[in-house]
């Protein structure tokens, strides 16, 4: 009996220690507790602070509008140009440095405001030209403008040339009683023929080019012709090149317009770096000719 009185004495010290144990981590919680809350509520009223003062500078709503254009960024821009644009990120960088310099804004700013205020200009005269050409002034920007003219054609003389359109075969003389003929107005296709144009146009394998090469009708357009046409710049049709040539057409009967190259790019899957290399120098005036299509708005 006297072993269990002391086995339980044993027990219930056991059970006071804890308790005391538990009671003094409840009290350290409550102290923490007690000395946390002015902090929290400090930094609270801080960041409630600094939040409505960011709304009423706008932060919120100009994000907003960032990510929108970044939305549309992206909707419209595939990963092959992201690439393209990161080869050319430090040529890029370096000319927005030299167009950001001091003096360069302000010959832009001076610029734009003889611009703006262009009708307050008195007009010159060819002797008021020559009276001018003796300042110094003018002169000097003479000499600049040269020079500027004078890069601009060595870079186009060593540029690389534009793919020569197909040259169709000149069409056999008409007779000599014979009035010349006209081309017979299209018929009534899903395909809307391109407006004959005011110049020159040539017949080849029985349809009528303008005098770049453009199918005048695209309905006239088969596969056939576009082979004959891509033998004449040199291109051999591959699987790629027939994924855009059938794009564009589908495009064109859509929207009845000649797609440009970004989105030709784009909606055929290709890629940009991929359509320069189908299709070299000009790939969207090039892929329009080929498909039978106008001319892209754009293309010189």
């Amino acid at each position: 009996m006297d072993t269990e009185n002391v086995d339980l004495q044993r027990r219930l010290e056991a059970i006071d220690r804890k308790l005391d144990l538990v009671i003094e981590r409840q009290r350290f919680v409550e102290d923490l507790i007690a000395e946390m809350t002015p902090v929290v509520r400090e930094v609270i009223k801080s960041g409630s602070s600094q939040l409505a003062s960011m709304e009423e500078r706008g932060w919120f709503r100009f994000g907003g509008e960032l990510l929108a254009a970044l939305d549309q960024v992206v909707a419209t821009t595939s990963p092959e140009d992201v690439r393209e644009l990161a080869t050319h990120i430090g040529p890029l960088v370096s000319t927005l440095r030299r167009v950001s310099d001091p003096e360069i804004l302000d010959l832009a700013n001076e610029a734009t405001d003889i611009v703006t205020h262009a009708d307050e200009v008195r007009p010159v005269g060819m002797m008021g030209m020559v009276r001018a050409g003796t300042e110094a002034d003018v002169q000097r920007g003479m000499g600049v403008a040269l020079e500027v003219l004078r890069h601009l054609g060595r870079h186009h003389a060593s540029a690389p040339r534009t793919p020569a359109p197909p040259a169709p075969p000149a069409a056999p003389p008409a007779p000599t009683a014979a009035p010349k003929a006209t081309p017979a107005p299209a018929p009534a296709v899903k395909l809307s023929p391109q407006p004959a144009p005011s110049l020159e146009t040539v017949t080849w394998e029985g349809r009528a080019f303008t005098a770049e090469g453009f199918l005048l009708d695209p309905s006239t357009w088969d596969e056939d012709l576009a082979r004959k046409m891509a033998d004449g710049v040199g291109i051999a049709l591959t699987d790629d090149h027939w994924q855009v040539i059938r794009w564009i057409r589908a495009d064109y009967a859509s929207t009845g317009a000649s797609p440009n190259v970004r989105r030709v790019a784009s909606g055929s899957g290709v890629g940009t770096k991929r359509m320069y290399e189908l299709f070299p120098k000009t790939p969207g005036k090039t892929a329009a000719m080929l498909s039978g299509v106008p001319k892209p708005v754009g293309c010189v």
